[in-house]
């Protein structure tokens, strides 16, 4: 993926994310929420700050299964977590395995898909767990986003962010 990402002449970033179902529990009570497994720069390409703790590194994007982190949304925080600093770091379960939380997105942070709720994201690297036994080659369940170069064509970066797409696939 780095190797066709570096090499953009339309995208002044691109990232990209798939939905899911998880269950977060901190503690005795598990949360059925919707989430999203992302890159690792999703974030960084909406030009996103955590409110709390940080959002994903570099490595905790690069090989599968290895990072199983978290990112929760600041409402989440509020009315699951108690809006406790103290979170950060700590020790959670998402669809029945350890993960640690780290970061708190910022107020009304929502992602690039509005229509729902948003609670926790997850790295991509991560989806063989989250989403076990399913054949991804035969369904689309990845979507890509980016922001235009300057002087860059809607159609060109559509071309460009179709190939990215293609690439990630057969890494991930």
């Amino acid at each position: 993926y780095s190797h066709v990402r570096d090499r953009s002449r339309t995208l002044d970033g691109a990232a990209a994310w798939s939905k899911v179902s998880l269950s977060i529990s901190a503690g005795s009570e598990g949360n059925a929420i919707y989430g999203n497994i992302v890159s690792g720069n999703y974030f960084s390409v909406l030009g996103a700050r955590p409110a709390l703790g940080r959002f994903f590194a570099p490595d905790e994007d690069r090989t599968p299964l290895t990072h199983p982190v978290v990112v929760v949304s600041h409402s989440f925080w509020e009315s699951r977590l108690g809006a406790d600093s103290s979170v950060i770091g700590r020790a959670v379960t998402v669809n029945g395995h350890p993960y640690t939380l780290i970061g708190v997105a910022p107020p009304g942070f929502r992602g690039v898909f509005t229509p729902l709720k948003t609670d926790a994201w997850v790295p991509l690297m991560m989806q063989a767990q989250l989403r076990p036994g399913r054949d991804l080659a035969d369904e689309p369940w990845l979507w890509m986003f980016g922001r235009l170069a300057p002087a860059a064509t809607r159609e060109t970066a559509q071309r460009e962010l179709s190939t990215l797409t293609a690439a990630w696939v057969k890494e991930v």
